[in-house]
């Protein structure tokens, strides 16, 4: 289940809430170049690597070549061996996805994988989010609304027809990941029971 949203939507929140409430869940996270924030936690938001590890990752398995993505210097992978063994462990993958990657991970995963946009109900939620919860500076947050942006370009023109669903997120935690364990019930239901 590939969750697709803006920074400040809520994504990594409500994965979190989804983990802590069910067994059934399991998180599928990236691997990046980028130092961590002093808020986030190894293997809790990513696996912080060196360049050279991602290289090392592309050569040993070129799929991942894939995946690799570039942002604001740095970049961001996704390790195919890693899914594969939580499919079979029969798990619902939960994947805070750049929208970048949902053809590639559709197209590979055909009936297995299910995306959703989450969209915030106001763009100025995403603002002030950004700016109140991790303190981020007034360019950091521009750059992340910029991305916003493209990325909504990104989908109106491109990407729409590889996401199961959008949903509009309600400001309410508790409303928001209710809807979301909703979907995610009724799409796993439709992808081969997950």
């Amino acid at each position: 289940m590939a969750l697709v949203g803006p920074s400040g939507v809520g994504k990594t929140t409500i994965i979190t809430a989804l983990m802590s409430s069910s067994t059934d869940f399991v998180r599928m996270l990236p691997h990046t170049s980028r130092p961590p924030r002093p808020y986030e936690v190894e293997g809790e938001d990513y696996w912080f690597v060196s360049r050279d590890e991602i290289q090392a990752m592309l050569a040993a398995d070129p799929r991942l070549k894939e995946t690799l993505v570039e942002f604001d210097g740095h970049q961001f992978v996704i390790d195919y061996n890693r899914i594969e063994q939580m499919l079979a462990d029969g798990k619902v993958i939960l994947m805070d996805l750049y929208i970048n990657w949902v053809q590639q991970f559709k197209e590979r995963y055909d009936q297995q994988m299910a995306a959703v946009l989450l969209l915030p109900d106001d763009l100025d939620v995403l603002v002030d989010q950004l700016s109140r919860s991790r303190k981020h500076d007034p360019e950091f947050v521009d750059k992340r609304m910029a991305q916003t942006a493209r990325e909504m370009n990104i989908f109106q023109n491109k990407m729409k027809p590889y996401f199961n669903k959008v949903i509009v997120l309600p400001r309410s935690l508790d409303m928001a990941v209710a809807q979301v364990r909703r979907t995610i019930t009724l799409l796993t239901d439709g992808v081969g029971g997950r």
